[in-house]
């Protein structure tokens, strides 16, 4: 559970960054 927490948030970092 812990890493699908961390796999969403990285998804949002790379939302957030638009890059």
């Amino acid at each position: 559970m812990k890493k699908q927490i961390f796999y969403m948030t990285f998804i949002a970092l790379l939302s957030g960054c638009n890059c």
